[in-house]
């Protein structure tokens, strides 16, 4: 007679199999979503500190934005009739590295002015612009004309025109007459995009994130007239966000 026919217990193999699958799927779902919750609580929180950030020191922020904006028109000799001005708030992600790789991640927000100054006649600075203003891909030597446009370029060499004078722009963009119409399109231009404050790498996303925050004037610029155009930044948000988690070979951003 023979014996009842029962379950048959899996072999040791197939437990062996089952359990390295279900361990996989674990860690599978675990490098899934907890990067997910934690970029999404980083992103709430951060957001929420910003605006509060901004809200507290944005009349302050301004009024330095708009003190250095001035100086640098007046050491110019450009004066102070600005014909159109902006400020953008953006917030960005940067690192902090040791040589290759990153240490850690930090979360930044700024805000950036630029202010169109006309360049008037039978000044010294529209002396100075028709002497030392050349086509910014030509004077930079390996810039292209995509990223510079139709700009012309200036670094302050003002000694011979203003002796003694602080506040100089390291470098000043010139809108020659008969080249841009609108300050949209000169402020669309790379070049003039980049804030010099913030790494070139993160220039994109700084950039990408913008948002206008306040603006005077009027965009439409007078063809028959040349501009310098002014920068000026101030950072009211830092902070260390480390890295993704897990971390396991290298560190990655968070966000």
């Amino acid at each position: 007679m023979s014996k009842p026919q029962g379950n048959k217990q899996p072999s040791r193999k197939k437990k062996v199999t089952l359990w390295l699958v279900a361990i996989i799927m674990v860690i599978a779902i675990f490098l899934i979503i907890v990067p997910l919750v934690q970029s999404t609580i980083l992103r709430v929180s951060l957001g929420s500190k910003s605006k509060e950030t901004l809200k507290h020191n944005e009349v302050s922020l301004q009024s330095s934005l708009d003190d250095r904006i001035t100086l640098m028109a007046e050491a110019l000799g450009a004066g102070r009739n600005v014909t159109y001005d902006v400020t953008y708030d953006s917030c960005y992600v940067d690192h902090n590295d040791s040589g290759w790789f990153a240490n850690s991640y930090n979360y930044k927000c700024i805000l950036t002015k630029y202010g169109f100054y006309a360049v008037g006649d039978s000044t010294e600075l529209r002396k100075f612009v028709e002497l030392n203003a050349e086509p910014a891909n030509q004077d930079i030597g390996t810039g292209s004309l995509d990223y510079y446009g139709k700009l012309y370029v200036i670094n302050p060499e003002y000694k011979a025109v203003n002796p003694g004078v602080v506040d100089l722009p390291y470098e000043v963009y010139v809108v020659k007459d008969h080249t841009y119409a609108n300050a949209k399109d000169v402020l669309a231009i790379g070049a003039v995009a980049h804030n010099l404050n913030v790494v070139a790498y993160a220039s994109s996303m700084e950039n990408t994130n913008r948002s206008v925050l306040r603006e005077h004037g009027s965009q439409k610029l007078n063809t028959d007239q040349t501009y310098v155009v002014l920068q000026a930044s101030e950072e009211y948000l830092h902070k260390d966000i480390g890295c993704r988690i897990p971390s396991i070979l290298f560190c990655e951003s968070p966000l």
